[in-house]
């Protein structure tokens, strides 16, 4: 069974754009409307930009390379609502750590899911010939998973900052590449 893949990117498109905004609804307000009260939710922003950031690096790079794919088998439709399930679960994942930052099974819980989206995304990848497990996706699941147990045994916000900077190198090193 073959499937246009309009439909399914479609698909992606809004389930990432309806997660994305749900997360923006769980931001608070401040106690008081001044620096003061805004410092105090620094972790919640930090959460919120991280994740938003995130899922939008996945989306630009399904874009990116979508475009070079015809038809859609039954495998791919399976492996994209996977990797779905775990982006939906940003928004319940991202209020959970940006109101426990400190939290050891918080940060384990917000972990399995970028894990989660890691993984499938690349089997999602996989099944449609686009891309081999290159050494900068094994170094990124490598990562991810080191500072998951490093966020579990000594400092609860690893993971978020290994997140942060395999981010910042994989979109700096799509910028290079593309030389804007």
């Amino acid at each position: 069974m073959a499937m246009n893949k309009n439909r399914l990117t479609s698909f992606i498109d809004a389930v990432l754009a309806i997660a994305m905004t749900l997360m923006v609804f769980n931001l608070k307000a401040p106690k008081t409307f001044d620096f003061a009260g805004f410092w105090d939710l620094r972790t919640q922003f930090f959460a919120y930009a991280l994740s938003f950031f995130w899922l939008g690096t996945m989306w630009v790079n399904l874009h990116n390379e979508w475009d070079k794919v015809s038809s859609i088998r039954r495998k791919t439709v399976w492996l994209s609502l996977i990797m779905l399930f775990f982006s939906s679960l940003f928004p319940y994942a991202t209020l959970l750590v940006s109101d426990q930052f400190d939290n050891r099974s918080v940060q384990f819980f917000y972990g399995c899911i970028v894990l989660g989206v890691t993984l499938s995304n690349t089997a999602l990848y996989r099944s449609i010939g686009l891309r081999k497990t290159s050494f900068f996706i094994r170094f990124d699941i490598v990562a991810k998973v080191l500072a998951l147990g490093i966020s579990i045994l000594f400092f609860p916000a690893a993971f978020m900052i290994v997140m942060l900077l395999l981010g910042i190198y994989w979109v700096s090193y799509q910028l290079k590449e593309e030389k804007l």
